[in-house]
Formats: structure tokens, C-alpha cells, sequence
């Protein structure tokens, strides 16, 4: 990723950090976290802990791009909670 941007490679690197994104939301998809945690507990956990270290991951990735968005989830999943909802719905 840093190689990429040092090149000024930034649509490779966006598209690195949407792969992430992609994969996750697949992981969810099948998983099904909501009906995981009413039926098996260490799947449950295991699912969750992927998708934390994942965002991690993501909210790190993103700092050169999007700084205060990266900085609102490092501080959310390091507080464990949301001031506000980080990115409103379209209807």
C-alpha cells in the first residue's frame, strides 16, 4: 500500500482498500453475525474479531485519503462506541 502511494498509484490503492471493504461485507453476508450470536457464541466472536481488525486495517489505510474519517473509527473502536453515525444513509 505505502509503495503504491509513493508511486502516486492512489486508484490502486483505493481499489486495495475496497477489495477489504468488498470481502468483509461478503463475510457478513454469509456469516451472518445477527443470527450468529444467538446460535454459536465462538462464531460469533471469531466473525467479529475478523471484522475489527479488518477496520482497523481499513481506518489506517485510509489516514493519507480520508484523515478525519480514519481518525473518527480509531477512536470509535478504540472508545467502543460512536459520538454520531460516521457515514448517513441514502434514502
Amino acid at each position: 500500500m505505502e509503495n503504491l502511494i509513493n508511486k502516486f498509484e492512489f486508484d490502486q490503492a483505493l481499489s486495495y482498500i475496497w477489495k477489504i471493504i468488498a470481502d468483509d461485507n461478503k463475510h457478513i453476508a454469509e456469516n451472518k453475525p445477527w443470527e450468529l450470536v444467538k446460535t454459536d457464541e465462538v462464531k460469533f466472536k471469531e466473525v467479529m474479531r475478523k471484522l475489527l481488525n479488518d477496520l482497523n486495517l481499513i481506518s489506517k489505510l485510509l489516514a493519507p485519503f480520508m484523515p478525519e474519517t480514519s481518525e473518527k473509527i480509531k477512536k470509535a473502536l478504540e472508545e467502543k462506541k460512536l459520538e454520531k453515525v460516521l457515514f448517513q444513509r441514502i434514502k
